[in-house]
């Protein structure tokens, strides 16, 4: 709506076409919540509390999870680092003032995407949650943007000495970044990847497994070639648990506990 009032003047009939092919676009989506099974997800994993959803929404804007830990589910975060890098910061603080003190309604349009950003993570249980406020990405980097755009402008004398520096630390961080990824990540986290069930069921035929890691059942049934009838016959279900999921506790000679 934003950027339908910006460009209001220049050609109404391409932002009408635009904003109809945006509508058109919505009706699979209303059509999967209404008639079809795409609300069952949902169901699994919404809160009902008011206090939650505000408790999640602020979640998002921690320096925890922006600068330091980052997602809590370690599939979703590298060990040691945040969403942001740390020299964000600084950038950060001054695109925002930067765009509160403009009077162009355009550059407003990453604020608006930035607080929207968090609304469908804090609307579910678990919250912070990095894939699910992925908007807020492109919101923080023109945010940053706009800050990097100030000193560069307002420091002319200086803004290649800015632009090269600011570059440096960017390519420093994500050189520690990646680093970690390579090294940290792939030890840490592998357990959290359902890693060792690949071992597991090609050795073992029967017997308990651990579910400590989600949902084993599913490995040894790829890996195994279980056929589906025989699943279908002997499988077992545990309670539904507080995320709202029934996993399976059975099935042949396996028990997962």
């Amino acid at each position: 709506m934003l950027l339908f009032y910006t460009f209001r003047k220049t050609n109404t009939q391409i932002l009408i076409f635009s904003l109809s092919i945006f509508l058109l676009s919505l009706i699979p989506v209303y059509r999967l919540y209404k008639f079809d099974a795409g609300g069952v997800r949902f169901a699994q994993v919404k809160i009902t509390s008011k206090t939650d959803f505000v408790k999640n929404y602020f979640s998002h804007f921690s320096p925890q999870f922006l600068f330091l830990k980052g997602d809590a589910n370690p599939r979703s975060q590298i060990p040691g680092h945040g969403q942001l890098y740390l020299i964000e910061i600084p950038l950060i603080l001054l695109g925002f003032w930067v765009i509160i003190r403009s009077k162009r309604a355009l550059f407003y349009l990453p604020l608006i995407t930035l607080f929207l950003a968090p609304i469908p993570a804090a609307l579910t249980k678990e919250s912070p949650h990095a894939l699910r406020a992925l908007l807020a990405a492109p919101s923080f980097a023109m945010i940053s943007a706009f800050g990097i755009k100030f000193l560069a402008g307002n420091f002319k004398k200086y803004a290649k000495a800015i632009l090269v520096g600011t570059i440096s630390i960017y390519l420093f961080s994500f050189g520690i970044y990646f680093k970690d990824f390579l090294t940290k990540y792939s030890k840490e986290m592998a357990n959290d990847w359902q890693y060792p069930y690949k071992q597991i069921f090609t050795s073992q035929k029967s017997g308990m497994v651990t579910d400590e890691y989600a949902q084993p059942y599913i490995f040894a049934l790829y890996y195994l070639k279980y056929p589906p009838e025989k699943f279908r016959e002997t499988v077992k279900y545990n309670p539904v648990d507080k995320w709202g999921f029934s996993l399976v506790s059975s099935f042949g000679d396996f028990q997962f506990k």
